[in-house]
């Protein structure tokens, strides 16, 4: 789980507190290239010397990554998704499938080896940018992809012609693939042979997804 232990000697028992301890895990400058609140308003939150509005409060829970009802009521998990997006100093940076989309995410080693069976060094990740149809998936979510995982029946990011999408592959008993695309304008399925299927340009098995962007 998140660490809630104090950082520097922050109250977490106060709204002050909580959001100088969220600035801090990221840095002022960083957050600020994020959400355009100013570098010095960030560093008199972190010091503790200003109060901010409930935007720019859920503007800096969006770029640290910190839940908003932690940090206005101190209630609830401290992070999204906290078993997965810990802050520890031993975060492994997992490179973006897309580096053109700049996805500076660091996910828990721990989990990814324990709980999801692969290493960071074999994880990508990729932001969905475009209308998806696909069961648990939407538009802007994140997936993300174990690169040494590319075979057999499940959920899949392909790159075809240099379009990178997500789709649902199940093996036929004959070898052959059917496929379940993502476009919002395909209601059928898609058979493929399997030399075709051996064809098919798979660059991991989604192996997580979640809204944080």
């Amino acid at each position: 789980m998140a660490k809630t232990s104090n950082m520097e000697g922050l109250d977490l028992n106060t709204l002050k507190g909580r959001l100088a301890y969220a600035v801090k895990t990221k840095g002022p400058k960083y957050i600020s290239e994020i959400t355009g609140i100013s570098t010095s308003m960030l560093g008199s939150i972190s010091a503790q010397k200003t109060k901010t509005s409930l935007d720019n409060a859920a503007l800096i829970a969006h770029a640290t990554g910190f839940e908003l009802k932690w940090i206005a009521l101190g209630e609830g998990p401290q992070m999204s998704d906290a078993d997965l997006w810990e802050y520890t100093s031993s975060f492994n940076e997992v490179m973006p499938l897309d580096e053109n989309q700049k996805l500076e995410l660091s996910f828990n080693p721990d989990f990814l080896e324990q709980e999801l069976k692969t290493k960071p060094a074999n994880c990508r990740v990729w932001k969905i940018d475009y209308k998806i149809n696909l069961d648990q998936l939407e538009q802007d979510f994140i997936v993300l992809i174990d690169t040494s995982n590319k075979q057999g029946s499940g959920r899949f990011v392909v790159n075809v012609n240099d379009v990178i999408s997500v789709v649902d592959i199940r093996i036929n008993i004959d070898g052959s693939a059917t496929i379940k695309t993502d476009s919002i304008n395909s209601d059928t399925d898609q058979t493929i042979t399997d030399e075709q299927y051996k064809k098919l340009n798979i660059q991991g098995r989604v192996i997580w997804h979640g809204g944080r962007s």
